[in-house]
């Protein structure tokens, strides 16, 4: 989405809460709500990061709870949306209602549903709009 005002919080907020287990390398969020398919069992949305890119200032992720200073609406990904600039739109996961944190890094539902979708989906550089 083009010229969006989004606003939140970024990831390390969390971590000021929060204190990962040791080796939790990843952090899956959950999105609200069960999906009519269920490719290889996963009955809801799902995304994965490395922990350590969720961190990076450079990927500027961000845990959206406004867009365009105006609470989030549903249609827009509310009560909770990541915002992964620099990804593909399918790893902006709308309906965040749980994070966990993992060992290892899973596979998403878009994913799990067509191998097309890789788990790892960062925008080619000539398309970005702002370089990081």
């Amino acid at each position: 989405m083009g010229d969006v005002n989004w606003g939140g919080f970024r990831f390390h907020e969390i971590l000021k809460r929060v204190k990962p287990q040791a080796g939790a390398d990843y952090v899956v969020f959950h999105a609200l709500g069960e999906t009519e398919d269920k490719p290889k069992g996963q009955g809801h949305y799902i995304e994965s990061y490395p922990f350590k890119e969720l961190i990076d200032p450079q990927k500027e992720f961000l845990l959206a709870l406004d867009m365009d200073e105006k609470p989030l609406i549903h249609d827009r990904g509310g009560p909770l949306r990541l915002v992964a600039p620099y990804d593909l739109g399918y790893k902006s996961i709308k309906y965040v209602t749980r994070l966990e944190f993992a060992k290892e890094q899973k596979a998403g539902w878009w994913t799990l549903a067509n191998p097309v979708y890789p788990v790892n989906a960062p925008v080619p550089r000539n398309r970005l709009r702002k370089k990081p």
